[in-house]
């Protein structure tokens, strides 16, 4: 994400970088499955929040409201 020309980069970012050097100059003898498993989460955790936002909503909510909300519900789920 690039913000007033500054790159931010977030843990999965780095991770993912980290594991794909790692994998690149074999330092690590992991599946690619497992090098790119930080991205696989993003991607899992970003459909959820999309699927769990209500799109004719005025106010949109921030990342971290849906996140809270995606937490509660799956907290909720498993006392079910």
């Amino acid at each position: 994400m690039i913000k007033h020309g500054i790159l931010h980069m977030g843990p999965v970012e780095i991770l993912l970088i980290i594991f794909v050097v790692l994998k690149l100059c074999s330092l690590i003898t992991w599946s690619w499955w497992l090098v790119l498993l930080p991205l696989w989460f993003a991607i899992v955790v970003g459909v959820l929040m999309g699927l769990m936002s209500d799109p004719n909503k005025e106010n949109l909510e921030t990342e971290a409201e849906l996140f809270r909300k995606l937490i509660k519900h799956l907290e909720g789920q498993k006392h079910v």
